[in-house]
């Protein structure tokens, strides 16, 4: 038996033992045996991860860490899948085992849930961290300048938003929640892109300047040592500043994109609206988009469409999570990668089977329009279409997106892997699907989330996957030279910027409080 069979088999058998009142139980016990699969491979993944980085600091803890989190591995009945292995869930098993009181009183105040929580309880197996490893970290972690960081610049700390922050549990609550409400039901639209101009307050005739925010809804909080809160309002403030004619969320609010009756509530108003709204003072109405991703799919969508949709300021999605942007010879597509997602965690993007999604026929009239028109096109989603150092697909987007209409996007702009990077028109993917030169994939996913730099993308085996990636220091001066690579700067937080013309297009990349831009298309 698999890991995944034997927990659904416990399940089961905690289940009747119980006498369940659940209906469909065997589809109850795979859903959650699928859902702890993934968090048992995260945790153990990012518990060898931590155990590495704190290894030249703390090494009496990396080895316990080590060897704990293999002997588990080890012991794993045919082996266990890590091939949605999320880092923002990678701790979520430590905290089920030690649950705050805030996540005990939510569960406890549905009935249902806390039925499944109990029965789920009953078969997740204990975490390789323990309280007094959680405080080693701590304390290792606490009051500096520079942070232990995984390749991808995700770090390994405990302050809000970091890896190993408790707050990422909502995410699991709210699957759960899914499971037992359902998600909002889906909007669709047809293919009827929207012609784009200049604003007639600051705009220049000739050309519109689109916004890219990606991964943005973190709200502000409290200053925390290393983080001061606000790289969110620091990064729109200084987009809006830049006098953008539209302005895109590539998506994610966090932790879940709730609306009112989810916990925590009002994520989607409270990390994303308001704080959108207050900071864009006097913009034109219907010049705002932002799309699906999956931690609003955590919250079932509920918080995206009807504290977000729902408001004039994105009135002319017409309620729907996807739209076509027209301009001159350019033709724009934003999609909905996370709704049919048919990954557990949302983790992989895909639009799932055609028969379910009418964003199939939304992409082949997309596609068709191009072609008859002569139109440049340039893809945006939530999610990666291709791994983050672009040396393979990243789930079925690639080939629901291409597949769909015979598109090939030009450019594709996506968010979600939190990093800012200008992948290479020959990095190792486009080798193998044969399209070196001929698509032009961008990352714009650090515009809020506490990050540190992708020290990955100067490993050898690495070499030539992206031209640039973002790497300002937050902490200038740092002395590093005598620090393992694991202790990376934490890096200024940043958005896009893409300025149309006939025939033409610019590409920037700007840091928070910074109004020169840090990369450019422009040579």
């Amino acid at each position: 038996m698999t890991t995944r069979d034997t927990i659904a088999a416990s399940f089961l058998a905690a289940a009747n033992e119980t006498g369940s009142p659940l209906e469909g139980l065997p589809q109850w016990a795979n859903r959650i045996a699928e859902l702890l699969e993934v968090l048992i491979a995260s945790h153990h993944q990012g518990v060898l991860d931590l155990a590495a980085a704190i290894a030249p600091h703390d090494s009496a803890t990396a080895e316990r860490l080590r060897a704990s989190a293999s002997e588990a591995l080890d012991a794993s009945e045919g082996g266990i899948d890590f091939s949605e292995v999320d880092n923002d869930l990678a701790f979520c098993l430590y905290w089920m085992h030690h649950l705050p009181q805030e996540f005990e009183d939510a569960i406890q105040s549905h009935k249902v849930l806390a039925h499944v929580w109990s029965l789920a309880m009953k078969v997740v197996p204990s975490p390789v961290m323990t309280p007094a490893d959680l405080q080693s970290v701590t304390d290792l972690t606490s009051g500096t300048n520079i942070v232990l960081a995984t390749s991808d610049g995700t770090v390994l700390g405990t302050n809000k938003y970091e890896q190993l922050d408790k707050g990422w549990l909502w995410t699991i609550v709210n699957r759960i929640l899914n499971w037992i409400e359902g998600p909002a039901n889906f909007r669709s639209t047809t293919f009827s892109p929207i012609t784009l101009s200049p604003r007639s307050d600051t705009g220049t005739a000739g050309q519109v300047k689109i916004a890219i925010i990606g991964d943005w809804g973190t709200g502000t909080y409290p200053a925390s040592p290393e983080g001061d809160g606000q790289q969110a309002a620091d990064v729109l403030r200084t987009a809006n500043s830049l006098n953008p004619d539209y302005i895109i969320h590539l998506g994610d609010t966090y932790y879940a994109g709730t609306g009112a009756g989810r916990p925590p509530p009002n994520e989607e108003k409270d990390n994303m609206v308001d704080l959108w709204q207050q900071l864009t003072p006097g913009f034109p109405a219907d010049r705002f988009f932002t799309l699906n991703s999956n931690h609003e799919m955590y919250g079932g969508t509920y918080g995206l469409y009807e504290q977000a949709l729902d408001l004039p300021m994105f009135a002319a999605q017409g309620g729907a999570t996807y739209f076509a942007l027209e301009y001159k010879n350019w033709l724009l597509g934003g999609i909905d990668s996370a709704y049919f997602s048919d990954s557990v965690t949302y983790l992989k993007g895909g639009l799932g089977k055609p028969g379910d999604d009418p964003q199939y026929k939304f992409l082949k009239d997309f596609a068709a329009y191009a072609e008859t028109n002569s139109k440049t096109t340039l893809l945006m989603s939530h999610h990666n279409p291709i791994t983050t150092f672009a040396d393979g697909l990243f789930g079925s987007l690639w080939d629901d997106v291409t597949g769909a209409g015979t598109l090939t996007p030009d450019y594709w702009y996506w968010g979600h892997i939190h990093l800012a990077a200008v992948y290479s028109n020959n990095a190792p993917i486009w080798n193998q699907l044969n399209l070196v030169g001929q698509v032009k994939a961008r990352c714009v996913g650090h515009s809020a989330i506490p990050v540190a730099t992708p020290w990955g993308f100067s490993e050898p085996e690495n070499a030539g996957a992206a031209d640039w990636w973002a790497a300002t220091p937050k902490n200038l001066g740092v002395d590093k030279s005598k620090l393992p690579v694991q202790f990376a700067d934490r890096i200024k937080n940043g958005f896009g910027m893409i300025t149309l013309t006939h025939g033409g297009i610019v590409e920037e990349i700007y840091d928070q409080d910074c109004t020169t831009p840090v990369w450019t298309s422009l040579t």
